[in-house]
């Protein structure tokens, strides 16, 4: 490609081997084929990656005893380059650390249709099965926060520690309906619901009981701060997905700045996900539409931001 067009490609993968990020490119890697590369990641892409003369890799890496420092992100790539566009692929049931920001831009969904393909249906069944139960979610998130309100308020001496009295008052507190109260811990007691939450038995509720309360309720708090669900690891092949998956997360959070989400765009590939390759035509054309609308919302939202440099026709 660049001996035919002299533009300088860079696509970026994670080598998982090295637990690192690695750029594809004419000086790197000058014989991979594109559509290789591209397979291997779609993702956020210097002297590193410069073809002028005199920054070869044989001029740069020395001396080695300085190799540390040279192979460093600030000496490798220098300045930020507004040049650089990236995407971002994601299905609909999958969740990523940038999605909630990438998805505020206006327009980059399709709005709701039904593709007349095997996959879709399969991945519509399930779709419908995770609403009913987001909506009995919703259900234990507010009686979770009716709880919480009512356990601060009674709470009196403002520490760490829950005893049997303040659980009692909380309990009782006209601001925690029966219906509340019923649907966290069943037809129980007051004595029965403080055991319930006193784990280790030794007489009062701590910051990790109620923790642990509130997520075996179905409320995750962790998933909320993180950004992504907790996977179960049930085998040597789940155990093998997670592995990578946390590698590539923890390698978007190291190398993924707030300047970087400004030039990607963010795909939401609707029913088909990251690993569905059978795929039917009408599926094709679904990701294909999903990438321009995705891709002229960026744009649109670039020219706003950048008037000055933009060049309207």
């Amino acid at each position: 490609m660049y001996k035919k067009t002299g533009m300088e490609l860079c696509i970026v993968v994670t080598n998982l081997n090295h637990m690192a990020e690695e750029y594809c490119h004419p000086k790197t890697t000058p014989d991979l084929i594109v559509r290789l590369a591209a397979r291997m990641s779609m993702s956020i892409p210097g002297w590193w990656l410069s073809l002028k003369p005199g920054e070869s890799f044989i001029e740069k890496l020395q001396p080695l005893d300085a190799l540390p420092a040279l192979l460093e992100k600030e000496n490798r790539f220098g300045t930020y380059n507004e040049k650089t566009l990236g995407f971002l692929l994601y299905a609909d049931s999958e969740r990523d650390i940038y999605r909630s920001v990438l998805e505020k831009r206006v327009g980059v969904q399709l709005p709701d249709k039904e593709v007349d393909s095997k996959l879709y249906r399969e991945k519509q069944e399930k779709k419908n099965e995770q609403q009913k139960a987001r909506r009995e979610h919703r259900t234990i998130t507010i009686a979770l926060d009716a709880f919480l309100k009512v356990l601060k308020k009674h709470n009196l001496d403002r520490n760490d520690v829950i005893d049997r009295k303040e659980l009692k008052a909380a309990l009782q507190d006209e601001e925690f309906s029966e219906k509340y109260r019923y649907l966290l811990f069943g037809d129980v007691t007051d004595e029965e619901a403080f055991n319930v939450l006193d784990i280790d038995g030794n007489g009062k509720i701590q910051y990790h009981e109620l923790m642990n309360f509130v997520e075996n309720s179905g409320v995750k708090i962790r998933q909320r701060f993180l950004g992504y669900h907790r996977k179960d690891i049930n085998g040597l092949f789940s155990f093998l997905d997670t592995l990578q998956t946390t590698v590539l997360t923890n390698v978007k959070r190291v190398f993924v700045g707030e300047d970087d989400l400004k030039r990607t765009v963010g795909i939401n590939t609707g029913h088909v996900g990251t690993s569905d390759f059978q795929l039917e035509k009408v599926d094709r054309e679904f990701v294909v539409q999903q990438g321009r609308n995705s891709t002229y919302a960026f744009l649109q939202y670039y020219v706003a931001e950048n008037e000055d440099r933009a060049i309207l026709k």
